[in-house]
């Protein structure tokens, strides 16, 4: 199965940094700070198995356990096809990735030199009004309890994501949604915006896979 990746910083006398994007994403969405990165580490950025540009496999995981596994040992693949742990590293996650990355360094931690996290997925624990039960018991109307049910089911036991409705929506639909999350995410230029949208675009179109693992690790 292929693994989406690329180097920014070539000089043999820094150390490694290793990033891991978040969930939907692409380790292309670091194309700024790996720049800045560049001058201090050799950055290698990836996409995670069945998100990106990376291969989509059928994902028929059913549990948080094994999707964490499963990511886990597809980033251990990839060290291993790539030599690339025939020196300590710097591992950084961000979001969902975060959460992988502290998987994966409780697992294999004899070559990691620094854990990196921001904005990790679970940390810290969620507060009690943010829980599903809380939300329904304070929602004003019948309409929104029943719609915040609906939302809850398709998301637990269906499994159903935000790109699963982008799908749904056709490409116009997707168009918009992307848009509409680019401009709330990214203080950048009209061109950059642009460029990352595309790219989630037309990434996050293809085939179901790994995405699902979010609605199971939540």
């Amino acid at each position: 199965m292929t693994i989406n990746f690329w180097k920014e910083g070539e000089k043999e006398d820094l150390p490694k940094l290793l990033l891991i994007h978040g969930f939907g994403a692409s380790g292309m969405t670091y194309y700024r700070i790996a720049a800045q990165l560049s001058k201090f580490f050799r950055v290698t950025t990836f996409d995670l198995l069945g998100m990106g540009a990376s291969g989509r496999p059928k994902f028929k995981i059913n549990n948080g356990l094994d999707c964490i596994e499963f990511f886990t040992q597809s980033i251990e693949a990839f060290m291993q096809k790539t030599n690339y742990k025939e020196e300590p590293y710097y591992l950084m996650g961000h979001s969902l990735g975060a959460y992988v990355a502290i998987s994966y360094s409780l697992k294999y931690p004899e070559k990691l030199e620094k854990l990196i996290l921001f904005s990790p997925v679970g940390v810290p624990q969620m507060p009690e009004n943010r829980k599903l039960e809380n939300i329904i018991s304070t929602s004003e109307s019948t309409r929104r309890k029943l719609s915040v049910r609906v939302v809850a089911s398709l998301w637990e036991t269906h499994h159903i994501s935000p790109f699963s409705v982008a799908r749904f929506g056709g490409y116009l639909g997707a168009n918009k949604m992307m848009t509409n999350y680019v401009n709330r995410r990214f203080s950048i230029p009209q061109e950059e915006k642009l460029a990352i949208k595309n790219l989630l675009l037309q990434t996050n179109m293809q085939k179901v896979s790994s995405e699902t693992a979010i609605t199971m690790i939540l």
